[in-house]
């Protein structure tokens, strides 16, 4: 009965120890499902935002996305960036018209320490000396009828009246200048039997702004600066820049780089000064320089010289109208 009962007793417990086996197999399983389970929610993909959402993170990666990203650039939608544009162009509009109205209103208003017309101080001297000062100044108008005055040498009651036509460009003016001139001067001029009217003819553009700016000089200066120019004509008709040059013997004559570039520049004097040489081609048929023009108290060009090469030239021509009593 005992040994009976032993093997009850062994049964038993092979039989609950099966059951417990078969119970921690389960578990097992279970849990094994509750990982996989996890590891399959946590690995699977979020859901792809809505279209207006999408198009909403590609602008704002755009925006963050630095200069030379070209990837995130390409991606961006261009419904998005018309959209974008069109309400920063109406944003900056906006601020246009509200920057506009506000300096409007500033002008209208008027300034607390703006005194009214009717108080104003009374101006004092010192006020119009200052005033003066800064405002434009008057060497800087051109005087055209003072410009265009004819530029004599010797006695207006001289009974010969000699008119050179000549160029500042012109070798042969040059040169009837720095050899002949000086010799006219002592031998006609100072001894009281001729007169002579220096008048521009220029032959070229460089001419015309040399003669524009010799008739600014004051009148006193005037010969000693056309002198000068054809003294020195090889050296600024040569240069680079010739109408810098030109500027340089003009300070000779006292006037300023500004002055100079007025009167280079005035169509007023440009245009009396080219009608001079049109009305001479047409009352004394001029087409070269240098021309002389011989003229007497009763008879106007009775004579003309062209390129004269010596002093005798000038003498015998004078001395023939004066034997024939003007």
């Amino acid at each position: 009965m005992r040994s009976e009962a032993n093997g009850n007793s062994t049964s038993y417990k092979n039989a609950q120890a099966k059951n417990m086996q078969g119970k921690a197999a389960i578990i097992a399983v279970v849990a094994l499902i509750v990982i996989a389970a996890a590891v399959f929610f946590l690995m699977k993909p979020p859901a792809a935002p809505a279209p207006a959402e999408q198009a909403a993170i590609t602008q704002t990666e755009t925006q963050s996305a630095p200069a030379g990203d070209t990837e995130t650039a390409a991606s961006i939608d261009p419904a998005v960036i018309e959209q974008h544009n069109e309400e920063t162009a109406a944003a900056e509009v906006a601020a246009e018209h509200a920057a506009t109205e506000e300096r409007l209103a500033a002008e209208t208003e008027t300034p607390a320490n703006v005194v009214p017309a009717e108080e104003a101080p009374a101006v004092t001297e010192d006020a119009e000396e200052v005033e003066s000062l800064l405002s434009a100044p008057k060497a800087l108008t051109v005087n055209i009828l003072r410009a265009t005055e004819d530029r004599v040498i010797g006695n207006e009651n001289a009974p010969i009246t000699i008119i050179e036509y000549a160029s500042l460009t012109c070798p042969h003016c040059a040169k009837f200048h720095n050899t002949l001139l000086p010799q006219v001067k002592r031998e006609l001029v100072e001894t009281g039997r001729a007169r002579l009217i220096f008048r521009d003819f220029p032959i070229d553009g460089t001419a015309l702004k040399a003669a524009m700016m010799a008739r600014c000089a004051p009148n006193d200066k005037y010969f000693d600066l056309i002198e000068v120019l054809f003294r020195n004509q090889d050296k600024w008709t040569k240069s680079d820049n010739p109408t810098k040059a030109l500027a340089q013997y003009g300070n000779l004559a006292g006037m300023d780089d500004d002055f100079i570039a007025a009167c280079m520049t005035n169509k007023e004097l440009e245009d009396a000064l080219v009608k001079r040489q049109l009305d001479a081609r047409k009352l004394y048929r001029i087409n070269s320089t240098p021309t002389f023009v011989f003229n007497t108290r009763k008879l106007e060009n009775v004579r003309q010289l062209v390129g004269p090469e010596t002093i005798g030239e000038f003498n015998d021509t004078v001395n023939r109208l004066l034997a024939a009593g003007n």
